[in-house]
């Protein structure tokens, strides 16, 4: 089996843009199906449950929205929690950011401690988290807010569907960078990480589905 590090999924990612003309915005279109698709296999009855979609600022919190989007028009009861303004998201991720609010996504903005009440009374309502947060670009301990989040996630006890890679582990060498959200099913792309399988990888993703 054929592992890769971060730079090679952001070669793997450049190449599809540069050399074969994909968009970002398919990119993200292909991995939201993917995941969506992952969870209903897993969870048999899934649109019956409540699903909450934590998303960060960048392209893995884009797909998260693409998430919660398709999942909205699936008619699943669904809430996303975004850490940051509409402005401040990358540029692909604030496109779907609007699409998902166009499709009458419930969007919670988390931009300060705050915040974090309404966020865990919202989540505490969910029956399964699609964690959307940190991508395999992470290369530093999370720290605050999203420190708090990811605390306040894991300690609800939901299962947790983790978007490429459990949030807050480094997808080279399976340590945890500050704080974690172990998952039960991580949808992976492209190529298994070689954080999954090294160090607390494998005891933090969970079933992992590429």
């Amino acid at each position: 089996m054929k592992l890769a590090t971060s730079q090679d999924i952001k070669r793997i990612d450049e190449s599809a843009v540069k050399e074969h003309g994909m968009a970002v915005s398919q990119l993200m279109e292909s991995a939201g199906q993917a995941v969506v698709r992952a969870l209903e296999e897993r969870w048999k009855g899934s649109r019956s449950l409540t699903v909450g979609v934590l998303c960060g600022r960048g392209h893995n919190g884009g797909d998260g929205l693409v998430v919660a989007r398709l999942l909205k028009q699936k008619k699943t009861s669904v809430v996303a929690v975004v850490t940051a303004e509409a402005e401040d998201l990358a540029e692909e991720t604030r496109r779907q950011y609007q699409k998902a609010k166009t499709a009458k996504v419930p969007i919670l903005s988390l931009l300060e401690a705050d915040g974090l009440p309404s966020v865990r009374a919202a989540l505490e309502e969910c029956d399964l988290l699609v964690d959307a947060l940190f991508g395999t670009g992470l290369s530093r301990p999370v720290e605050g807010l999203h420190r708090e989040l990811i605390r306040l996630a894991r300690g609800l006890g939901k299962p947790v569907v983790a978007v490429d890679i459990p949030s807050g582990l480094s997808a080279d060498s399976g340590s945890v960078l500050g704080e974690v959200l172990p998952a039960q099913l991580t949808v992976t792309f492209g190529l298994p990480k070689i954080g999954f399988y090294t160090a607390s990888g494998s005891g933090l993703s969970g079933e992992v589905r590429v």
